[in-house]
């Protein structure tokens, strides 16, 4: 699961970041994206016919070019200082914190015990050390009450990428990015029989509920759209058991930007 949402991320990321590259260089900057649009093409390519591994591989190598150029032309972006966080309800004492030139910078909060890691500036969740580990390189089959859930934010320009805006409704993001997320591999599937629209943190979401189907292996699976006011949080969650309430918690402690707060943009 975590390597088709990272091919669909990256390929997203990277060519946003292309044209960014093209049209905010510096004037003594020279700018050849030749070979790193042949990468991203080569890697759509790849991942079209299934070959994971390799499409990431391709991927990352672009990645590390654009990220070269941009540096030279002094266009990457500045850290920022993240506050501690906290949200109502279900009592969420530890943080990950992604500051990363693509997917920009966010936090997310999550219950005592579970375990995060940032992965190429994506945030993955579990409330098992080895569910994550494994989540890294595959899908592992879950067992009762294991859970482990990818995040990550779509700003203003992916969501141009998307052809969606910020002023679109959370139902209407998810809906794209389901779409989007499945174009890889026809095999995989998420079957989202509860659709509802809610609060969290009094930012508009909206929550994707059923079933999810990645590498072959069906569990139960929830997708989180929180609207902020610059970007879009997303969580894509795979676990077996009774998880709405911490799903709902995490999701509404989502900062992204200046960390003024979810709901205090």
């Amino acid at each position: 699961m975590l390597k088709r949402i990272m091919i669909i991320g990256m390929l997203l990321l990277l060519s946003v970041s292309v044209v960014s590259a093209q049209d905010d260089s510096a004037d003594d900057c020279i700018v050849d994206l030749a070979l790193i649009n042949a990468l991203i093409a080569e890697a759509e390519t790849l991942a079209a016919e299934g070959s994971q591994d390799e499409a990431l591989a391709t991927l990352a190598s672009a990645r590390d070019k654009l990220d070269a150029l941009l540096a030279d032309c002094d266009t990457l972006p500045t850290a920022t200082d993240i506050p501690d966080l906290s949200a109502p309800d279900i009592e969420l004492t530890e943080s990950i914190t992604v500051d990363d030139p693509t997917t920009g910078s966010y936090a997310l909060s999550y219950p005592s015990g579970w375990y995060a890691q940032n992965d190429d500036g994506f945030a993955l969740i579990a409330n098992d050390r080895g569910i994550l580990d494994e989540s890294v390189d595959g899908t592992p089959e879950l067992a009762s009450g294991q859970i482990v859930v990818f995040a990550f934010p779509l700003s203003e320009e992916l969501l141009f990428a998307l052809d969606v805006n910020l002023a679109s409704s959370p139902i209407v993001v998810g809906e794209v990015f389901i779409d989007a997320l499945f174009i890889v591999d026809e095999g995989d599937a998420a079957d989202f029989d509860d659709i509802q629209e809610l609060t969290l943190d009094s930012n508009p979401a909206a929550q994707f509920s059923g079933e999810l189907t990645f590498d072959g292996n069906t569990s139960q699976g929830t997708l989180l759209v929180v609207q902020l006011e610059e970007a879009f949080m997303i969580l894509v969650a795979r676990y077996e058991g009774d998880f709405e309430a911490e799903l709902q918690a995490i999701a509404g402690s989502s900062m992204y930007g200046d960390f003024l707060g979810a709901g205090d943009f």
